[in-house]
């Protein structure tokens, strides 16, 4: 059986890297992962896929699918208030705790 990262690299096999077509379909596996939940709020459904470390921070390795996590609403709003230098943690723990419990 596929993992899911060898299900989201065949999903891109054949895309331009870096391309809009490749971020749509990364878009919809890391939804996938989290059952389209977001991953701070379980129980609220993801609106958006945030990055854990910005594009402007990390040009080469922003859109690797271990730096990116779906969110809600209210998450992505307190995401942006925090700032990303003090939210950065958490998201990761959110993240790893989500995939945990998601399984």
């Amino acid at each position: 059986m596929l993992s899911q990262l060898d299900t989201l690299i065949a999903k891109t096999e054949g895309i331009q890297v870096g391309s809009e077509g490749e971020r749509q379909i990364q878009d919809e596996a890391i939804m996938d992962m989290f059952n389209g939940m977001c991953a701070v709020h379980l129980t609220h459904p993801a609106v958006c896929i945030h990055e854990i470390v910005p594009r402007s921070k990390a040009p080469k390795t922003w859109m690797e699918p271990e730096n990116r996590i779906p969110l809600c609403h209210e998450a992505h709003e307190l995401v942006h208030q925090q700032g990303t230098r003090r939210s950065a943690a958490l998201l990761i723990a959110a993240r790893e705790k989500a995939l945990e419990v998601l399984g």
